[in-house]
């Protein structure tokens, strides 16, 4: 089960579950180093992922507790990103964030989904989020329902 997780599975925590001695940076590719990933120049990579979260290279190369929690959700997001995993979890991903960042996040995450064939699945209680989701499952008093988002076009 741990290689399966580990090969497969990507998780974005609530909490960020970044390790603190070090670098935004170096959270994302020692994941990528971990989990085997085969991308050449992590490095660049990975930063080149940050910027497209507003996360510039001076930022990335600081430690993750110098930065605000908004921009260590985004370090948490990016890892999982990174780490190319066919499946991403990610619990309340947006919830430290602004709603123009919450935005930009959810259309990484769906791209990642339709161009990258990923299952992300997102739990959350911002209703903006829940519009936009293919599928959403709402639970609600012991119970739940499923309603399929017609594609556009």
């Amino acid at each position: 089960m741990t290689h399966y997780r580990n090969q497969y599975v990507s998780i974005v925590f609530q909490s960020y579950n970044l390790l603190p001695y070090m670098t935004a940076l170096q959270n994302i590719t020692s994941a990528m180093e971990i989990t085997g990933s085969n991308i050449k120049n992590k490095d660049q990579y990975a930063l080149d992922m940050l910027e497209k979260v507003g996360i510039s290279e001076e930022k990335a190369r600081q430690k993750v507790l110098t930065l605000s929690g908004g921009q260590q959700q985004r370090v948490s997001i990016i890892r999982a990103f990174c780490c190319n995993a066919d499946l991403i979890v990610a619990d309340e991903p947006t919830g430290n964030l602004d709603e123009d960042t919450s935005k930009d996040i959810v259309k990484l995450f769906q791209n990642l989904a339709h161009q990258e064939n990923k299952c992300v699945i997102m739990v959350t209680h911002d209703e903006q989020i829940a519009k936009v989701s293919d599928v959403n499952i709402r639970l609600s008093r012991g119970g739940f329902t499923i309603k399929h988002r017609k594609p556009a076009g």
